[in-house]
C-alpha cells in the first residue's frame, strides 16, 4: 500500500475520500438508484 499517497476528500453530504465517491456512484447508477438511496 502506498504510503505518501494524497486522499483527497469530497463534502456530498457524508465526507468521503474521492476516489471511493467514485465508485459509489457507478454503483448507485449501475442499480438505477442515487447515492443517497445506496448509502441507507
Amino acid at each position: 500500500m502506498a504510503a505518501n499517497r494524497k486522499v483527497e476528500r469530497v463534502q456530498t453530504g457524508v465526507r468521503t475520500e474521492k476516489r471511493i465517491l467514485k465508485v459509489l456512484k457507478a454503483l448507485a447508477a449501475k442499480h438505477d438508484m442515487g447515492l443517497g438511496d445506496l448509502l441507507e
